[in-house]
């Protein structure tokens, strides 16, 4: 594999995974670039910018949902003792 194949595999892979690619970088990745379309093409169309807020939450929203099930995920495994 080539050095960029390497480094791209790399970003969209869970920490410590052995070449698992995470779905929640996959998934933002690709919601990035609609994303990235999408306000160029408002851009294009209106010769203004729009609001980012709303575009930050759908880029973010899939790393987050996988991020939090796995938070959940480690909390029912390892219970706190009393």
């Amino acid at each position: 594999m080539s050095a960029f194949s390497n480094a791209m595999h790399e970003l969209f892979s869970e920490p410590g995974a052995t070449g698992t690619l995470s779905w929640g970088r996959v998934a933002s990745a690709v919601a990035l670039v609609g994303g990235v379309l999408w306000v160029s093409h408002i851009v294009y169309t209106l010769h203004s910018l729009p609001a980012f807020d709303g575009l930050t939450a759908f880029v973010l929203a899939p790393y987050a949902a996988n991020k939090a099930g796995s938070a959940v995920q480690a909390f029912s495994s390892n219970p706190v003792s009393k």
